[in-house]
């Protein structure tokens, strides 16, 4: 019985150099403009610190969790939109156009986060350059790194910001969102209690009825009592966070305290 001649090693080596190595590197990739948003959950850092409260912890990440999911199904299946979660935050980008329904989507995620979970939230809405998505696990880029300053920095409150840099890319003309507003400080905002009772045509005495009976009532004005006569610098600011909230269901016509 005949074998195969084997092949020598010089034939393999000589085989190795016929083969065709690519000469080019890929391009390099450049950033998109696209919209980015971050959003934070107010008072999870406090509550980690107890290990009693674990799971309170756990529970309120895991409903916000899902309430970001419910708002940004859509898009994402539709390649519009991306959104990953860092820590007790969310970076969500989406393409420009998708505008009025990210801010929708936001409005969303803030008013299920505080009337179910019972949990203020805070953020911004940005555009600028971006790489990234859910596949890679990662956003990277000016807007995002401006999106993280500017939501320590200039949220302050529990509200999501909105910053000009937007119309930079977009005509104020494709903006329809009709609850972007002015705050007293001269910051906007989107003004996610009107959007909601309008959407959802809650009057004021439906709206007052719902903070009482999800016991969100109760927790600000408790909140707001226990912290504002503290001399302590950080649950001052717990005090202004929650007395904003107050004041803001006041404008609606709904006395908290």
């Amino acid at each position: 019985m005949n074998e195969t001649p084997k092949p020598k090693i010089h034939e393999w080596i000589e085989e190795t150099e016929r083969l065709e190595v690519p000469t080019k590197a890929p391009p390099p990739r450049e950033y998109d403009v696209k919209l980015v948003a971050f959003i934070d959950i107010l008072g999870v850092s406090d509550l980690a610190k107890d290990d009693n409260r674990a799971e309170e912890v756990l529970t309120i990440m895991s409903q916000v969790r899902t309430y970001v999911a419910a708002g940004c199904h859509e898009l994402v299946l539709k390649g519009e939109l991306d959104y990953i979660q860092i820590g007790d935050g969310f970076v969500i980008v989406a393409g420009l156009r998708q505008i009025n329904r990210l801010c929708n989507i936001l409005s969303s995620i803030q008013w299920r986060t505080l009337i179910e979970s019972r949990t203020l939230l805070r953020g911004v809405i940005t555009a600028g350059r971006v790489q990234g998505s859910m596949t890679e696990g990662f956003f990277i880029g000016p807007a995002v790194i401006n999106a993280y300053k500017l939501e320590r920095d200039n949220a302050i409150f529990p509200r999501i910001i909105y910053m000009d840099e937007i119309e930079n890319y977009l005509s104020k003309k494709s903006i329809k969102f009709g609850h972007i507003i002015e705050d007293q400080d001269r910051i906007k905002y989107l003004d996610f209690i009107g959007h909601n009772r309008d959407s959802k045509k809650l009057s004021a005495k439906t709206l007052d009825h719902l903070l009482t009976t999800q016991g969100i009532r109760k927790k600000l004005e408790t909140e707001y009592q226990q912290f504002v006569v503290d001399n302590d610098a950080e649950n001052i600011k717990k005090a202004q966070k929650c007395g904003w909230m107050i004041s803001k269901f006041a404008d609606c016509g709904v006395r908290l305290t």
